[in-house]
């Protein structure tokens, strides 16, 4: 991104009020479409819960991840694992320009909800109870449910949706969802002890991965081909390119290894990585957004996977989504030291620029070793979007028994 298109956004963001922003979204991107009432979106809605009543429940996710960016998230795999399990799940989505909107079916029991905000109440009110899984920044999209089941998703530090939303307000509404919510799941241990000390029944669910997905490639991407042509050594990151990337470390890297490519895949998220330079670096490469889809077809090509973060207070709260992933692929990683990372006998950590570079060096070595593959595949096993979901269903069931939602009442009288 542009970084003076960047700070406009920034500003615009912290100016003008979420409530303003996405009426303003719905008005630009529906304006001529046909106009739906309210009344078919009721009917709509009442027609799948009725399809399925032997449904658990029903779950929604409010706005916030798109589906059909290409970039599947905890929320996406969390919704499809939880359908799975019985419940019928609304994503909802925002609207776009010359979309349709209403619901979408695109797995079984699984819907994307695409309605503008100005009918969400009316329709979303005819559920009874229905369980709503939040993270902070979409606090602002729950007066549309009814008397919910809140499940409150801490995610990561509210420092990483500063993008999103002033920090003021992602503490307020932070604290008011730990008062509210029936049930708090965070990603990470050091989340979960910092929520504890307001929420003893918090729990820990960390991030997974599919398996089947990471064990399906075809050829490489056309992206790939000319890199894989050099018949160099691939060091690899993929994610998001922002503040928290240790560009520094890469720099310093990329000089220690010259006879190595190191590819970097992700969106250029906050201006940060184009500042860097480092494509200016003739071993460093760089790929815009790849979509989940396409992601095993790029890790396969690696041969060692890394995850260099600056280590800081938000970088020691997150449970990288990549970790597992790389896992799936059987690649050895290399990561900064990050508590989430040293959980995991399978990963090297590194405590320092220097060493960092000496754990690629050896992780190089490592990508004929079978054993060194089948324990990353084993460990990947054990942390699976599936055993994410039964962990969050088991969250639902004690939420609906009451128990939590009598704890807050008493808490909050106290």
């Amino acid at each position: 991104m542009n970084p003076i298109r960047h700070r406009l956004q920034k500003f615009y963001r912290a100016v003008v009020p979420f409530e303003w922003r996405i009426a303003f979204r719905d008005w630009r991107r529906v304006r001529g479409a046909a106009r739906r009432p309210t009344s078919a979106y009721v009917d709509e809605l009442r027609a799948i819960v009725a399809a399925a009543p032997a449904a658990r429940g029903v779950i929604a996710f409010p706005p916030g991840f798109g589906w059909t960016t290409g970039l599947f998230q905890r929320p996406h795999h969390l919704a499809h694992e939880l359908a799975r399990l019985g419940y019928i799940v609304l994503f909802m989505d925002y609207t776009e320009r010359g979309a349709a909107t209403g619901f979408q079916q695109v797995e079984d029991q699984l819907y994307i909800a695409v309605l503008p905000s100005g009918v969400q109440r009316a329709v979303f009110g005819v559920l009874d109870r229905a369980v709503v899984l939040t993270t902070t920044y979409q606090y602002p999209h729950l007066s549309v449910f009814r008397d919910p089941i809140l499940i409150y998703d801490v995610l990561d530090h509210l420092a990483v949706f500063t993008e999103l939303h002033p920090l003021e307000s992602l503490k307020k509404w932070h604290a008011d969802l730990l008062q509210r919510a029936d049930m708090v799941v965070c990603t990470s241990d050091i989340l979960l002890r910092e929520t504890h000390a307001l929420r003893a029944d918090a729990i820990l669910c960390p991030n997974g991965v599919n398996i089947d997905h990471f064990a399906q490639f075809g050829a490489p991407p056309d992206a790939m081909r000319p890199i894989l042509a050099e018949g160099k050594p691939i060091i690899g990151y993929y994610g998001t390119l922002a503040r928290w990337v240790d560009y520094d470390l890469i720099r310093q890297s990329a000089a220690a290894l010259p006879d190595c490519n190191f590819v970097l895949i992700g969106p250029d998220a906050d201006g940060t990585f184009a500042e860097s330079g480092l494509r200016s670096l003739d071993n460093v490469r760089w790929i815009d957004v790849v979509p989940y889809s396409d992601l095993p077809a790029y890790l396969v090509c690696f041969d060692v996977a890394t995850i260099p973060f600056v280590v800081s207070d938000l970088t020691a709260a997150v449970s990288p989504v990549k970790l597992f992933e790389y896992m799936a692929g059987a690649r050895p990683i290399v990561s900064m030291s990050l508590p989430e990372c040293r959980k995991y006998p399978v990963v090297a950590v590194a405590e320092s620029a220097e060493e960092y570079i000496r754990l690629l060096r050896r992780a190089l070595t490592l990508r004929p070793d079978r054993d060194h593959a089948a324990a990353l595949l084993a460990t990947a096993r054990d942390n699976t979007w599936a055993a994410r979901a039964a962990v969050i269903a088991a969250a639902i069931v004690h939420a609906s028994n009451g128990a939590a939602r009598t704890s807050n009442v008493q808490r909050a009288r106290a």
